[in-house]
């Protein structure tokens, strides 16, 4: 994401009351090249990030950077860890070293505390699936206790994990989705999708570039969607209605 569009955003967030941004969709954030200063601005205004990441980009100066950001308490840091043993965090997540993605959280651990900076909240996070669903329980094992907090996320959804595959499992949504009020997700470029699960921006509202936050948020189609998701007619909205989210 452009710089300028990001203090945009935040600026505009800012104004109307936000009080968190998630620095992530569908990629990984320690690698813009200007993450330091999009939190540094994030805090500068008032807001709380939280960042997840698969935790290999991360390097003594940059943690010493983000430490030094303002970062506070209401901030979150997340390192997606697929797996207890390095075998089946490996195999999940290619061409990632499990050795150095927890010689980094460590790291993460040790500076904050010898900075004595009162922040990020560091947790792991465990996404259960059929190839690493064995090791839960040592996972929560090796992490409960060493960080602030040791997150089980439940089953990865079931629409994103087999998302473009020809015959998918049928899904058929019971509830309506509480991030259609809750969250919006903004892509790189600024345009706003309905939700996360939108990977090919096939569902655009708007953009960020030639509109408010506010703007987008009570745009007649988003809000029209919202209606038929508080009537249960699911099946009027094809992304929504295979989404088990």
């Amino acid at each position: 994401m452009d710089f300028d569009l990001f203090c945009k955003i935040i600026d505009d967030a800012s104004r109307i009351g936000v009080r968190a941004v998630f620095l992530f969709l569908h990629g990984e954030p320690t690698l813009h090249p200007r993450i330091v200063e999009m939190i540094r601005y994030i805090k500068l205004k008032g807001l709380a990030y939280h960042m997840t990441t698969n935790g290999v980009p991360f390097n003594e100066k940059k943690i010493r950077e983000i430490l030094c950001s303002g970062t506070n308490s209401a901030d979150y840091i997340s390192f997606s860890i697929l797996g207890a043993s390095k075998e089946v965090h490996e195999k999940i997540v290619r061409q990632v070293s499990h050795e150095r993605v927890v010689e980094n959280l460590h790291m993460l651990l040790n500076m904050r505390k010898s900075m004595r900076v009162n922040g990020p909240v560091i947790e792991v996070i465990f996404y259960t699936m059929t190839e690493n669903r064995h090791e839960e329980d040592e996972f929560i094992k090796r992490w409960r206790g060493v960080l602030d907090h040791v997150r089980m996320s439940g089953d990865i959804s079931q629409s994103f994990s087999e998302y473009k595959r020809e015959r998918p499992s049928p899904v058929v949504r019971t509830r309506k989705c509480l991030n259609l009020w809750q969250k919006m997700t903004v892509f790189w470029n600024g345009d706003v999708t309905l939700c996360c699960e939108d990977v090919d921006g096939d569902w655009i509202f708007g953009n960020l570039n030639e509109q408010t936050i506010s703007e987008v948020w009570n745009d007649k189609k988003l809000l029209a969607i919202k209606s038929i998701h508080k009537k249960k007619q699911f099946d009027r909205i094809p992304l929504c209605y295979s989404c088990d989210m």
